[in-house]
This record gives C-alpha cells, sequence and structure tokens, in this order.
C-alpha cells in the first residue's frame, strides 16, 4: 500500500500560497499611481508642445493675416467709389471706417517688430551671433525668394503650353484655308510680341532687377525703425505713430505701391497683345474652338496675376520683416517645443516609454511647428501655415506610431529567437 503522507505534504506545498478570493471572487491587482501618471504623459507631451509652439507663434506673429483682407476689401471699396452709383455714400463711409480700424490694428505689429529688432541689435553685439542671426536671416529669405521664382516658373510653363498650343492651331488654319494667311501672320507677330513683353516684365533678369530695388530699398529699414523707435524711447513711445500706424509698413509703402503699377503696366502690355489675339481668333475659329483657346489664355493671366501678387506684395512684407529681424525670433517657437518635449520626456518612467513617446507625440509636434515655419518662409497666409502644420504633425504620429510597433514587435521577435531552450532532464531510476 502506497503512503498518502507524501502525497498530502506535497499538496499542501504547492498551494500553500494560493489565497482564497474575498467574497468568491478574484479582486483585480492595484495599479501604482506612478504607472497612471506615467501613462498620461505621452498625451500630454504632443498637446504641451503644440500649444507652446503655436502659442509662441501666434504671440510673434501678431495680427498680419487680418490686415491683408482688410487691405483687399480696402480695394473692393476703392473700385466701387471709381465706379460710382448709389451706394457711394455708404462705401465712402466704410472706407473711412476700415482705413481708420486698419492704422490703428497694423499698429499692434510695432510690438513684433520691437521684439524683433531688439533682439537683433543683443544679436550683432557679438561677431558669433551676428553670423548666426545674419545666416538664418539669409535661410529664411532664400525660402521666400524660391518661392516668388517657383511661381513664374510655372506661369512660364503655361505660356510655352499656350504658345505651343497656338502655334497648332496658326498651321491648321493655313492647312484648311490659305486665304487666312493675313490674319494668322498678324497673330503670329502679336505672338512673338507677347513673349517679348513676358520676357522683358517678367524674365529672370525684369526679377533680378526689381529684387535689387527691393534691397535697396530695405537697406536702412533697421536703423529707420531703430530711430523711430529705441532711439529716443521717451519722445517715440509717446508719438501718434507708435499707436495709430505700422511704421515699417509706412515706410515701404510708396516704394511698394511704384513697384505694383510698374509691374501692372507691364501685364497691361503683354495682355492687350494676348487679347488681339484672343479677338483675330474668335473671328475665325468655331465658338468650340476659340473656347478652348479662351480658356488657356484665362489660365495663363490667372497665374501671372497671382506670380506678381507674390512678388510684389507677399515677398515686399517679407523681406521688410526679415530685415528687422523676424526669422531669428520666429526660431523661438521650435526652441519653446523643443524644450517642452524635452521636458515632459523627463518625466517618463523609463528609457522605453521616451522612446515611445517621442516618435508618437513629440517628433511631430516639433515637425508640427517647423512645417508650419517653412510655409511662412514659403509666403503661405498665416491660417494656412498653421493647418498644413497640424495635418502634418497628425501624419507624422500616424507614422511614429507605426514606427514604434515595429520596433517594438522586432524587439520581441528577437527576444524570443534568442531565449535558451532549457531540455527536461531525465528522472533518476
Amino acid at each position: 500500500m502506497v503512503s498518502q503522507v507524501g502525497i498530502n505534504n506535497a499538496s499542501e506545498k504547492a498551494f500553500s500560497t494560493f489565497k482564497q478570493p474575498q467574497n468568491g471572487w478574484f479582486l483585480p491587482a492595484q495599479t501604482d499611481n506612478k504607472d497612471k501618471k506615467s501613462y498620461k504623459i505621452p498625451i500630454t507631451i504632443g498637446t504641451a508642445a503644440l500649444i507652446t509652439g503655436f502659442g509662441i507663434l501666434a504671440l510673434l506673429k501678431g495680427p498680419k493675416g487680418t490686415n491683408k483682407y482688410l487691405a483687399k476689401l480696402k480695394t473692393i471699396l476703392e473700385g466701387k467709389l471709381e465706379k460710382g452709383g448709389k451706394f457711394q455714400s455708404f462705401y465712402k463711409k466704410s472706407l473711412d471706417a476700415i482705413n481708420s480700424f486698419y492704422q490703428k490694428s497694423s499698429s499692434i505689429n510695432n510690438i513684433n517688430s520691437l521684439k524683433d529688432v531688439l533682439f537683433q541689435k543683443l544679436m550683432f553685439g557679438k561677431k558669433f551671433t551676428k553670423n548666426i542671426h545674419q545666416g538664418i536671416t539669409r535661410f529664411f529669405n532664400n525660402i521666400s525668394r524660391n518661392t516668388v521664382n517657383a511661381s513664374y516658373a510655372k506661369t512660364q510653363r503655361k505660356f510655352a503650353k499656350l504658345n505651343e498650343y497656338m502655334a497648332e492651331i496658326n498651321a491648321e488654319i493655313l492647312t484648311k484655308d490659305s486665304n487666312k494667311a493675313d490674319i494668322v501672320k498678324k497673330i503670329r507677330q502679336e505672338i512673338t510680341e507677347m513673349n517679348s513683353a513676358f520676357e522683358i516684365g517678367f524674365g529672370q533678369n525684369a526679377r533680378n532687377a526689381r529684387l535689387e530695388k527691393i534691397e535697396h530699398e530695405t537697406d536702412e529699414l533697421f536703423s529707420y525703425f531703430w530711430g523711430k523707435s529705441f532711439g529716443d524711447i521717451r519722445r517715440n513711445f509717446k508719438s501718434k505713430d507708435m499707436y495709430q500706424t505700422f511704421i515699417a509698413e509706412e515706410r515701404m509703402l510708396p516704394f511698394k505701391n511704384a513697384m505694383a503699377d510698374d509691374v501692372s503696366k507691364l501685364k497691361e502690355t503683354l495682355t492687350k497683345e494676348l487679347k488681339d489675339s484672343l479677338a483675330k481668333y474668335k473671328e475665325i475659329l468655331p465658338e468650340w474652338k476659340y473656347k478652348l483657346v479662351e480658356k488657356k489664355a484665362n489660365k495663363l493671366l490667372k497665374s501671372l496675376d497671382k506670380s506678381i501678387e507674390t512678388e510684389t506684395s507677399s515677398y515686399i512684407d517679407k523681406a521688410r520683416d526679415l530685415k528687422l529681424g523676424s526669422a531669428p525670433t520666429d526660431i523661438i517657437s521650435i526652441l519653446g517645443t523643443v524644450g517642452t518635449v524635452g521636458w515632459f520626456l523627463g518625466k517618463s518612467k523609463d528609457k522605453e516609454e521616451r522612446i515611445s513617446s517621442s516618435l508618437k507625440y513629440g517628433i511631430p509636434a516639433i515637425g508640427a511647428i517647423a512645417t508650419s515655419l517653412l510655409c511662412t518662409a514659403k509666403l503661405v497666409a498665416g491660417g494656412k501655415s498653421i493647418a498644413i502644420g497640424l495635418v502634418s504633425g497628425w501624419v507624422m504620429s500616424k507614422l511614429g506610431t507605426v514606427v514604434d510597433n515595429t520596433r517594438k514587435k522586432y524587439k520581441l521577435d528577437v527576444s524570443i529567437e534568442n531565449r535558451t531552450i532549457v531540455k527536461p532532464q531525465p528522472d533518476n531510476v
């Protein structure tokens, strides 16, 4: 008979550490408060970084976007006044109200300029920091200038396609009806003059000449603004200019308007030649064929208008701000975001959480701010640049999540492969 003592002792020993569930139910293990706090950190990193970055950016930029919309509304109302009509009194009062509000709201931008010139003055105190400041400014200016050139390159491609299409039409007309040779000859002459007008007004040499004028006009802008502000603090900060006008804009406005007028005249010459050609096509082409030519011509003119606005408005404003030192202070928003991310990563419970948080929230937050700044340098409007930045941050967050999950899976797979398999030992007989 087999003894039961050994079996009973083994059973008691095996289950000695097993505890009876309270009230017949197993209670879940209590989560440490530290784990709860660390779980919240990854989400907090992204939120805090975005708030910090875009908050600083908003403070540094001011209401420039609003002023641009007001400027467009002013132009519309001025056009209405020129046309005349029974609503002249209403248009006049509206324009006066907008002018008053525009001037006073524009003066808020003086705060940004004050901050920019003060920081530039500080950075220019040492050769090393001066070189950094100038390098950042040069980098942003190159991006802005490339945007102008890219816009004109796009317009030039549309212009080349229109030329090719018109050449095909001319050849087709001569093939079908040689009696229209004189009309085609005149059209070809107008196309030649149109090409010449485009090169004279908007070719690379013409744009470089205007760039030199912009550089020359903004050369003394820093000294001018400094003289109107910190040059005599007691007098200048009591003056109406500081609180009723945007000093730097007022200084650049005559030059800006003059350049816009010059470029508009160049465009008018090109447009006249194009419209003369279209008028002749309308007489000799079927309506459907003429509509195709007209559509391509309108697309060209629309593209040209956009390029002109980019160069003579958006870029001049950017050149003005860059001369006052806006680019290095914009970088502060990125530094603020990096600092916020770094601080919260330091609160992570371990290295694993730090890596995951960086990939999914930290890097995307920094990327969102950087993208927004890049869009601003590319002369994209403020609201649109922020929207693009947020979308890019969301995309980077999704990609970061994929990378993090792949990383964890690979780490787990390698860990399993490297485990040593322990073979069971045979029982001793």
